[in-house]
């Protein structure tokens, strides 16, 4: 926004230039693309030390959708049976010798959404998975707030190892801040409803409050469910308070087949780079990824199909200075680009017509 402001100053003095001191004024505009440049450098500079090489064994699930579309959530038991075999599966390769056993397991986004909280068939089934993996399972699910029909997208660290059969598995929770509107919440749902019949379909969440991390096996996440990844303080947040790795738990059964699976991938990318931080997308129908730190793409499934990726994450190096800095950047960039510009408006209105005439 900055660098565009700085251009239609650009353009407006081109334009009334005045006679005498073209290339002093000339110069002095030049400040704000090249300021807006130079902050855009600064922010993508990194300059955080590095880590000493700590790493997690990580897995990451997508255990598929029964069928494509917006309806996949009628199937919500096959879904989560998925989900179960697939990890049973990399159970059994485990102790046979022939997988390595993960520090954590990444479910996706509405991997469960049958609650494992209401539901003591799929919490047991949840809790059984941990112990033999000897690892916390993160489970993407639905919660209900209350008796209404409001409910949170919700993150779970599911470790089911405690001995004490009433011990609580939950030992952390993310609930979705950034909701999607006319998706995941209805604005003017009333009125909308009685027009659009379709209106009905969306969902009825609430945002979370909390600060976008969770922390399994000692190790601290950063969660951005599903396209939370497309928000800059989605990644950032988490990682500026110590997350090590990010994680996208998203369920791109409701993209089908479209592009929109690629184009989240690629915001996670992006982040992956902003940040320095690894990035792992679990997908409950893909695509499902390890992102390293510098943005490539380590390892990643097709689309529509069972699948285990088993990835050693560094966990120790996250952070730049976009991290630190934030919008700052952007901010000073478009404050000098207004600044100019009105400046820019206010010469050309203030000299007389017949000077901007022999102009």
């Amino acid at each position: 926004t900055g660098t565009a402001l700085g251009l239609v100053v650009l353009l407006l003095a081109r334009r009334h230039r005045p006679p005498r001191g073209t290339l002093r004024s000339a110069t002095g505009l030049l400040v704000v693309p090249l300021v807006t440049a130079g902050l855009a450098a600064a922010a993508a500079l990194d300059t955080t030390p590095r880590g000493t090489g700590e790493t997690a064994d990580i897995a990451v699930i997508q255990g598929n959708v029964p069928r494509l579309g917006l309806d996949f959530n009628a199937q919500r038991r096959a879904v989560l049976e998925n989900h179960l075999r697939v990890t049973a599966e990399l159970a059994d390769d485990v102790e046979a010798g022939t997988a390595v056993r993960p520090d954590v397991v990444l479910w996706p986004e509405n991997a469960s959404d049958i609650s494992p909280l209401a539901d003591r068939q799929a919490g047991a089934q949840i809790s059984a998975l941990s112990r033999r993996l000897d690892a916390p399972i993160l489970v993407g699910t639905v919660l209900r707030v209350g008796d209404g029909p409001e409910a949170t997208n919700s993150y779970l660290v599911w470790d089911g190892r405690s001995p004490e059969p009433a011990a609580d598995p939950v030992v952390d929770r993310h609930d979705k801040k950034y909701i999607q509107p006319f998706g995941e919440w209805l604005p003017l749902r009333a009125p909308l409803e009685a027009v659009f019949p379709i209106a009905r379909t969306a969902g009825h969440f609430v945002p979370g409050d909390g600060d976008g991390m969770v922390t399994a096996a000692g190790i601290d996440f950063g969660v951005a469910i599903c396209f939370e990844i497309a928000f800059d303080a989605a990644a950032r947040e988490p990682v500026a308070r110590g997350a090590q790795i990010l994680t996208v738990p998203t369920n791109n059964a409701t993209f089908g087949r479209s592009p929109m699976s690629y184009q989240q991938l690629a915001m996670s990318r992006v982040r992956a780079v902003e940040h320095h931080v690894p990035v792992l997308v679990a997908a409950t129908s893909g695509v499902s990824a390890v992102i390293g730190p510098d943005g490539q793409v380590l390892q990643k499934t097709g689309i529509f199909e069972p699948a285990t990726l088993s990835a050693q994450v560094e966990s120790d190096s996250a952070g730049t200075m976009a991290t630190r800095l934030g919008g700052i950047p952007q901010m000073v960039s478009c404050l000098i680009g207004f600044v100019g510009l009105g400046w820019a408006l206010i010469r050309t209105r203030r000299r007389p017509a017949t000077e901007c005439e022999e102009t």
